[in-house]
């Protein structure tokens, strides 16, 4: 069953139950999925001249996800994910104020346990865990259900260029005007 595959699939939830066990899954999903349309079109919000929307066809999210679901004595079924994630987007210069389209590429992993682990002492304050002999950053799931929208856009923004640049030698706007310093 391809969950993250289905159009009304609109949150990116991916239900435990009824993912096969051991069988790893290949999912390439684009802006044609409504859940990544919605985080590029957030990605899109930070230009100005048009609606977010209007900048999808010149724009695009792409990311590779890997999942397969395991079982262990210590956590029960759990979920591995390897994603990669690449993105062209447009935003706003933070030194000019202009538009200008920026570029993400990235990948990430992640393992995903049962949220009746996040308050024991063990993982309390852990952000990541050693699991089938690699590290993988914890994120957990509730009532049955993975939140892989939430990771991706979570990581996504954990990546992204918060300051980004168009031109490092372009004149400041705000600079023109200058006031004495002295009193």
């Amino acid at each position: 069953m391809n969950q993250l595959l289905d159009s009304k699939n609109i949150d990116g939830k991916l239900n435990v139950s009824k993912f096969p066990l051991n069988e790893k899954q290949t999912y390439s999903l684009n802006e044609e999925n409504p859940w990544i349309k919605s985080i590029l079109i957030e990605l899109n919000e930070n230009a100005e001249s048009k609606l977010p929307e209007e900048y999808l066809d010149n724009s695009f999210l792409k990311a590779e996800l890997e999942l397969v679901k395991k079982h262990n004595e210590t956590y029960g079924e759990y979920f591995l994910l390897n994603c990669s994630i690449d993105t062209e987007y447009f935003t706003q210069c933070v030194r000019t104020q202009h538009e200008m389209k920026d570029s993400l590429h990235f990948e990430f992993k992640a393992c995903i346990i049962d949220h009746i682990f996040e308050a024991g002492e063990e993982l309390q304050d852990q952000i990541d865990i050693f699991m089938d002999n690699d590290v993988w950053e914890l994120h957990f799931y509730d009532n049955r259900i993975a939140m892989i929208k939430e990771i991706v856009h979570e990581q996504i923004y954990l990546n992204i260029n918060q300051y980004p640049v168009s031109d490092y030698d372009a004149e400041l706007p705000w600079a023109k005007e200058t006031s004495s310093t002295k009193q």
